[in-house]
């Protein structure tokens, strides 16, 4: 482990990361980011894994890791005690004992271009101009609206605004942002200002009150803001936030390079993702041509594919889900979460060598597929 001063911190990691998979990406329950750790804490030696089980806590020590960089999060649901801890729980305590950091990428990797998990499948199956099977929706990109409202008018606009569609962050709405100030302004002639006199300076005790909203709504916000805002012609600003990155959607849609039955397409998964057999509904010698593929568990997808592609390669598919692949028509191949997702991995270990090449990257070696076939 490194001794001197860190050329590389958590941080420095972190930003590399969220410029292809931001954590806006993210579904709203999902959790992401840094888990464990500090950001100014120096990382130097990554170790890239898809998840923390008490194998891959053992590897990371064993090399000396400072950060490990997992897909699925370690802390998904909130933890009640660390008393007599067991599973990730036990794990990051281990870690955290020997100064480890943990980061997590997960549903905003899923969606990354590039990098990302559907990305990673498609290039693993050899598909041809793969492209998101889900494109993020443009209107899902968010800007932040300031006001500046006078004390006394502050929870009528915050609540004009919320109503319009601002201030949802996650789970929570209503959420806002408040600070105290003075402003100042001479109404001109013809002006009906709420407090003052026409040609006279006048200053007034207000507050910038701040909220995110989603683009496609900030008119509807700003109008909202102004109907309930006493002036006759109330200041606000609106400023754009992160984009998200060309390309960034859920799975990818691509094209086989030459067509293949549908029982050829479940050997060549078999065999492309290193597992013993997969699953495949559908009749076996539907010939297909076009494939949709989306990492995990990407069953809640099947409509997008159907008239898209000829099958769907993802995982955990349930049986009341394979029913309803065969009634829309779509034909499926279940090559288990575990492999449909490792893929990314390697995909994203590669990318850091080349965005930190200051660091040490290592990619983990253990397999944590938890079924066997006999």
């Amino acid at each position: 482990m490194s001794t001197g001063p860190a050329s590389t911190s958590v941080a420095a990691v972190m930003a590399a990361i969220e410029r292809l998979a931001p954590p806006a990406l993210a579904q709203a329950d999902d959790n992401v980011g840094l888990q464990l750790g500090r950001r100014e804490a120096p990382a130097e030696r990554i170790l890239v894994a898809l998840e923390v089980t008490p194998e891959v806590a053992q590897e990371a020590l064993e090399w000396s890791a400072e950060l490990l960089v997992l897909h699925h999060p370690a802390i998904y649901r909130p933890l009640r005690t660390l008393a007599e801890p067991t599973g990730a729980a036990a794990e990051l305590l281990r870690l955290a004992a020997h100064n480890v950091a943990v980061y997590v990428a997960h549903t905003n990797l899923d969606a990354a271009p590039q990098i990302g998990t559907g990305e990673a499948l498609a290039e693993k199956l050899g598909l041809l101009d793969p492209e998101p099977l889900v494109p993020m929706d443009p209107g899902q990109q968010r800007c932040k609206v300031v006001a500046f409202v006078p004390r006394e008018h502050v929870a009528e606009v915050r609540s004009a605004m919320a109503a319009a569609g601002a201030g949802v962050i996650g789970l929570y709405s209503e959420c806002s942002f408040e600070l105290e100030g003075r402003g100042g302004f001479v109404p001109g002639r013809g002006a009906a200002p709420y407090v003052g006199e026409v040609g006279k300076r006048e200053e007034i005790v207000e507050v910038r009150l701040e909220m995110v909203a989603p683009r496609g709504r900030a008119s509807e916000v700003v109008n909202a803001l102004a109907a309930a805002h006493p002036y006759e012609e109330p200041a606000y600003e609106v400023y754009p936030l992160l984009d998200f990155p060309a390309g960034a959607g859920m799975g990818r849609l691509g094209r086989l390079a030459t067509p293949l039955s549908l029982r050829e397409l479940a050997s060549h998964c078999a065999e492309c993702l290193g597992v013993d057999g997969v699953r495949f509904c559908g009749a076996a010698e539907t010939v297909i041509r076009t494939v949709a593929v989306c990492g995990g568990s990407g069953a809640s997808l099947l409509e997008t594919v159907v008239g898209r592609a000829d099958a769907f390669v993802t995982g955990d598919v349930k049986h009341h889900e394979a029913h309803e692949a065969r009634a829309l028509g779509v034909a499926v191949v279940d090559a288990t979460h575990w492999a449909t997702e490792w893929p990314v991995v390697a995909k994203l270990a590669g990318y850091l060598r080349q965005a930190c090449p200051d660091c040490q990257i290592a990619e983990s070696r253990v397999t944590t597929l938890p079924w066997r076939l006999c």
